[in-house]
């Protein structure tokens, strides 16, 4: 049941017919909520995108950094077992570019807080 909940609903806004600057746009706008600790605000506006957000025309790191700054921001505020966090997670972590410092500190940060490592 608790999977059921929390589910995105059915009628998520989809990404179908985004281009590139819709992207730099979420992004610039998670950012913002995140220097303004909106922590909150940026977990809920992933999960209402759901699964209907493909990465599509995104860059690597816009699409990285769609995924880590939600499951950071979840994981801050007591979502750790809310089953998109692992999903996000997941999403960010299959893109990582290796050679990114700023993109390693988050995977490291995400993984300290789900897992208490950073494996």
């Amino acid at each position: 049941m608790a999977l059921i909940e929390a589910e995105p609903d059915a009628d998520t806004e989809s990404s179908e017919g985004w281009v590139r600057e819709d992207y730099a746009e979420l992004l610039s706008w998670m950012r913002e909520e995140w220097r303004a600790r909106e922590r909150r605000t940026i977990w809920e506006q992933r999960v209402a995108l759901g699964y209907q957000l493909v990465q599509g025309p995104a860059t690597q790191n816009q699409w990285f950094w769609i995924n880590a700054f939600p499951v950071m921001a979840a994981l801050r505020i007591g979502l750790k077992g809310h089953p998109l966090v692992a999903t996000f997670a997941g999403m960010a972590e299959n893109i990582l570019d290796d050679n990114n410092e700023g993109q390693q500190k988050a995977v490291d940060d995400i993984r300290t807080r789900f897992f208490g490592t950073d494996r």
